[in-house]
């Protein structure tokens, strides 16, 4: 959501038609209608939400399909991309101490 806010106040518009947007693990439903009404073109993700539960995110329990189907939501989903990357950062960030979960 912070680089949706990032991106809109650069670009000067909540529409980000023709934009798509990284992350590492597939977004959450928050994140989801965030990037459904920001109108991005595509989203691109590594790791799934059941990869990352065990982190204590487990309040990602309805899965972009689910959630595209509910919302008609048309754009596209890029999945498992720089998939050993993602981990690899989820692994250093399960290794700080005092981080935050959820």
């Amino acid at each position: 959501m912070t680089a949706i806010r990032l991106a809109a106040a650069r670009l000067q518009t909540y529409d980000l038609s023709g934009c798509e947007i990284y992350s590492t693990t597939e977004p959450c439903p928050m994140c989801f209608a965030a990037i459904h009404w920001a109108r991005l073109e595509r989203v691109i993700y590594g790791t799934g939400i059941r990869e990352v539960a065990h982190l204590g995110f487990n309040e990602m329990t309805i899965g972009t399909r689910q959630m595209q189907t509910l919302g008609k939501a048309l754009w596209p989903f890029i999945r498992t991309f720089l998939l050993a990357e993602c981990r690899q950062l989820l692994q250093t960030w399960e290794k700080i101490p005092g981080r935050l979960v959820y």
